[in-house]
C-alpha cells in the first residue's frame, strides 16, 4: 500500500495562515457526514509578483482552495455568489450526478448574484481533478482550484506530493478575458507566429503577459521544498485558457504515472506537453540542490516557473535558465497505456 507523509499545496492567504483548504472538519462522532467546503465567488485583488490586479476568485485566493476527498466519499460544497454576474462550479474530470455538473442551461441554472447553491456528490474515482466556473470567460479570471481525490488502496509508493496548477493570465494586465474574446471575435486574422511543431502547427490564439504556477509569476516564483532522495509525486493541472505547456524539472527525469486522473503504465520521459484542462501525475526522486520546474508556453515563448528546493544553501536558478530536458524525450500519447 502506498505511503504519503506530507501533502503540500500552497496558495495565497491560506499559506500565510498555514492552511491549504477551506474544509470544515466534521465534529467528533460525525464521521459519516461529508466534509463541507464553502466557496465564495467574489471580486478580489491578488498579487502577481510586484503587480496587484483586480480579478474574481474563490475565497480571495489564487488558485482557489484545495478540496480533498477519498474515492467513494461524498463531497459537499456550498457556492456563495458575491459576484455581479451569475456563476456555477463545474467539477472537471469527475463522473458526477448530472444536476451537480455545473453546466448552465444544461445541468443547472446559473446561481444568481447574492444566491447560493449546494453541490453534493460522490467522487467514485481517485485522481487529480479540478473545479472551475462554467459561465462565459469566468474561468479565465481566477475562478478555479484543485480537487484531489485520494485512493484508499493507493498502490503508488512515494514520500510526499505537490499539486502544481498552471495558468495563462491577462486579467487586470491587458484588460479582461471578455475584452480579449471580443478582440478575437472581431477579426478573422491570426497570429501565425504562435506555432508549435510538436502540436502540428498553430498552437494558440494569443500571447498572455503572464504564465503562472500556483498563482505566482516567474518574477516571484513558488518554492516546493523537500529533502534530497525523497520520492515525490507531482500532480500537474493545466487551468489555462489558451496555452499548452511543455513541462520539465531541471536535472531530473520524470516517470508519468497518471493522466487525467487515471493510472497508466509508468513511462519515464524528460518532458511532456499538457493541454488545456489536462492533468498529469509524475514521480521523481529528488537530487540535492535547487532546480527549475518549468512550464514552457508552447508556441508562445513565455514560461511559468517555480523552484524545487532540497538544499537551503543552493542558489535558486534564474527564471530564464536553460533546461535541456525540454528538448529531450517527450511523452507521446501512444506511450500511455491504461
Amino acid at each position: 500500500m502506498g505511503r504519503v507523509s506530507r501533502r503540500v499545496f500552497v496558495t495565497g492567504t491560506f499559506a500565510a495562515l498555514g492552511l491549504g483548504t477551506a474544509l470544515e472538519k466534521p465534529a467528533a462522532g460525525a464521521a459519516a457526514r461529508p466534509r463541507r467546503t464553502v466557496l465564495r465567488a467574489r471580486p478580489a485583488k491578488v498579487k502577481l509578483g510586484k503587480r496587484t490586479v483586480s480579478t474574481w476568485t474563490y475565497n480571495g485566493v489564487l488558485p482557489g482552495p484545495l478540496i480533498e476527498a477519498t474515492a467513494g466519499e461524498t463531497v459537499a460544497v456550498k457556492l456563495v455568489n458575491d459576484l455581479p454576474d451569475p456563476t456555477t462550479v463545474h467539477w472537471h474530470g469527475i463522473a458526477i450526478d448530472f444536476p451537480m455538473d455545473g453546466a448552465p442551461g444544461f445541468s443547472q441554472a446559473s446561481t444568481r448574484p447574492g444566491g447560493t447553491f449546494d453541490y453534493v456528490f460522490k467522487v467514485p474515482d481517485p485522481g487529480t481533478h479540478w473545479y472551475h466556473s462554467h459561465v462565459g470567460t469566468q474561468l479565465d479570471r481566477g475562478l478555479y482550484g484543485p480537487l484531489i481525490v485520494a485512493d484508499p488502496r493507493e498502490p503508488l509508493r512515494y514520500d510526499e506530493e505537490f499539486t502544481v496548477v498552471l495558468d495563462d493570465w491577462l486579467d487586470g494586465v491587458n484588460g479582461t478575458p471578455d475584452d480579449a474574446l471580443r478582440r478575437l471575435n472581431s477579426s478573422t486574422e491570426h497570429d501565425d507566429s504562435l506555432r508549435s511543431e510538436a502540436l502540428g502547427g498553430v498552437a494558440a490564439e494569443l500571447r498572455h503577459p503572464l504564465y503562472l504556477i500556483n498563482g505566482r509569476p516567474p518574477a516571484a516564483p513558488r518554492t516546493f521544498a523537500a529533502s534530497p532522495r525523497r520520492r515525490v509525486r507531482f500532480r500537474v493541472i493545466n487551468a489555462g485558457a489558451d496555452t499548452a505547456f511543455r513541462v520539465a524539472l531541471g536535472g531530473h527525469r520524470m516517470t508519468i504515472t497518471h493522466t487525467d486522473g487515471f493510472p497508466c503504465s509508468p513511462v519515464t520521459v524528460d518532458t511532456f506537453i499538457i493541454g488545456m484542462g489536462e492533468r498529469y501525475d509524475f514521480v521523481v526522486t529528488l537530487k540535492a540542490g535547487a532546480f527549475p520546474l518549468v512550464a514552457q508556453a508552447e508556441g508562445k515563448g513565455g514560461r511559468a516557473y517555480a523552484v524545487v528546493r532540497t538544499s537551503r544553501k543552493a542558489d535558486a536558478p534564474p527564471s530564464r535558465v536553460k533546461v535541456p530536458e525540454l528538448k529531450r524525450r517527450m511523452l507521446k500519447y501512444q506511450d500511455l497505456n491504461a
